[in-house]
């Protein structure tokens, strides 16, 4: 599934696995032909209304398509009431930042909304 397409950053999704540590795991593909090294930033994560802290990608080189990933959590302190809705989540909505690294500047910010089936 194609997560976004824009600017020479195209993201596909994988899977989605709730891992040990209680974090919602998202395996991504991501290809960067921007002429640039980019990272990502996982930024407004909401999990079925819930917001949730992202954990961002590892950053992509230009030219170079890489599986990556990043993970949601609840918020610290919130593990025990939100911990239950990443065992059978719904909705998810996140923002992406795609950051240039070296210009130290933001390339573009992606809205991203999934329901499951």
């Amino acid at each position: 599934m194609i997560l976004f397409d824009r600017d020479g950053v195209r993201m596909a999704l994988n899977w989605i696995d709730l891992i040990e540590d209680g974090s919602l795991y998202f395996d991504v593909l991501v290809e960067n032909s921007t002429g640039r090294e980019i990272c990502i930033y996982v930024k407004d994560s909401y999990v079925d209304g819930v917001e949730m802290d992202g954990f961002d990608l590892y950053p992509v080189p230009d030219g170079k398509t890489f599986w990556n990933s990043f993970t949601l959590k609840p918020l610290e302190g919130q593990e025990e009431l939100y911990g239950d809705i990443l065992k059978n989540p719904r909705e998810f909505s996140f923002t992406f930042e795609v950051w240039d690294t070296e210009a130290h500047e933001t390339m573009f910010l992606q809205a991203v909304s999934l329901v499951a089936e």
